[in-house]
């Protein structure tokens, strides 16, 4: 069996559509001649007739009159729907054939309107039944859409007409043609925004990363309470010393061309740092003076730490790389960057009488409020290492011991610089837009 889809973007054109296939409600379930005719607006007539010979008994069919009487029909629809008040929808039957006192008019033609509350949009539906195999229903609502439904034996074909200028198809329950029409204007905007993305200058990104730090050219430190000055070394717990930073950066090309690989990085970042001790030991603050203690009172130490939180200004001058596709591959950037601490406090953990006991101080503990440093990063296919070098000493000169900072890891959020537009990426959006 043949299948027609039809695309009504007017009741009018539906009315049409309608009276035709009632003009066929005799022919046989398989015809064999079909005519379509496309109007002005867009809507199609088909007439599906057994021969030649039908087509001339069309003559006597006054189209006019039935137009003029279905306008009547639909009017006395709308006002029996709006006196109806909260009722849902109100479906009347009429009879063309009768009321034109033509034969060959559709025997029966039934109009439904639905009422909605709430001021949602009203929807007027005209169903015809041709046979008992065949069922039409054309919808147009007010708010500007319509919808024709083809049922045959069962099997449904759906097109509705949305009031954004959409057009979709259904075949039973599922999607089967999207309006090209709208996808191709859909597309442009997102090439365009792609296009805006990639020529500009600036990218600003939300920047995390996390890892480890170490004191090198580290002295030994006194040892708090001896009987004599007594140096000892620092020993820090490498897995438990960690860092970690979270700032507001931006990239910015130094040149106008989207390929250029120069930028400049800048922003904001908070920085911190955690130094665990090991051997049994914990950092205090001594006759002005930052030293390490054994844990007194016999304690054993779970932890012992001291960590600071210091806000960074960093400036970077990097190299960013693209392959063919417009995919980054390889970033790397170096500079410096200059702080102040914020604020620092010691933690010490440990067991007593079966209960777990937390210490926490906080204090200055002798620690330079300026910092400054080199910095550095490189990124492969989105993956960033960084590493900072404190250049300042962590400790103020002659009030603890002298050391620098040194700390290591990786970004886990950071911005990847991918060109997006089909205009500067070429092979990468060709393929995107060929698996659409």
């Amino acid at each position: 069996m043949s299948r027609q889809i039809f695309h009504l973007p007017s009741l009018c054109a539906g009315a049409v559509l309608l009276t035709a296939l009632g003009t066929a409600s005799n022919v046989a379930a398989n015809p064999t001649d079909t005519i379509q005719v496309k109007l002005s607006d867009g809507a199609t007539m088909t007439l599906f007739v057994k021969n030649p010979e039908e087509l001339r008994k069309l003559r006597a069919y006054k189209m006019d009159s039935l137009m003029v009487l279905l306008d009547r029909y639909i009017t006395q629809a709308q006002t029996v729907c709006r006196a109806a008040g909260d009722a849902g929808r109100t479906t009347m039957e009429f009879s063309p054939a009768r009321d034109l006192n033509n034969p060959n008019a559709p025997e029966k033609l039934r109009v439904v309107v639905y009422n909605r509350a709430n001021n949602q949009p009203a929807t007027t539906s005209t169903h015809v039944d041709v046979g008992s195999a065949i069922s039409i229903n054309v919808a147009e609502g007010s708010d500007g859409t319509s919808s024709a439904h083809v049922r045959i034996a069962g099997a449904g074909v759906r097109v509705q007409e949305n009031a954004n200028g959409t057009t979709t198809v259904r075949v039973g329950r599922r999607a089967a043609i999207a309006d090209s029409l709208e996808d191709a204007r859909e597309e442009a905007a997102r090439e365009a925004r792609r296009q805006r993305e990639d020529e500009d200058r600036t990218n600003s990104f939300l920047s995390f990363g996390f890892g480890l730090n170490t004191l090198v050219n580290a002295e030994s430190a006194q040892l708090a309470g001896a009987a004599t000055p007594t140096q000892v070394p620092i020993s820090l717990d490498n897995w438990g010393s960690r860092y970690a930073h979270l700032g507001y950066l931006a990239d910015t090309r130094l040149r106008k061309d989207v390929k250029s690989a120069a930028f400049v990085r800048y922003g904001v970042d908070f920085a911190f740092h955690n130094y665990m001790i090991d051997g049994n030991r914990q950092w205090v603050n001594a006759e002005g003076v930052t030293k390490l203690q054994t844990a007194p009172d016999g304690r054993q130490l779970d932890k012992s730490k001291l960590a600071t939180t210091a806000v960074q200004v960093p400036l970077q001058l990097g190299l960013r790389f693209r392959n063919d596709q417009g995919l980054e591959t390889v970033a790397v950037a170096a500079g410096g960057f200059a702080g102040y601490r914020l604020s620092a406090r010691t933690k010490e953990k440990y067991q007593l009488d079966g209960d777990t006991k937390k210490v926490k101080e906080r204090g200055s503990f002798n620690l330079q409020d300026f910092q400054y440093g080199l910095t550095g990063s490189i990124s492969i296919f989105g993956h960033e290492l960084f590493a900072t070098y404190n250049l300042n000493e962590v400790f103020r000169k002659d009030r603890g011991p002298q050391a620098n900072v040194i700390a290591f890891g990786w970004n886990v959020v950071n911005h990847r610089s991918n060109i997006k537009s089909k205009k500067y990426g070429r092979v990468r959006h060709d393929s995107a837009m060929a698996m659409r």
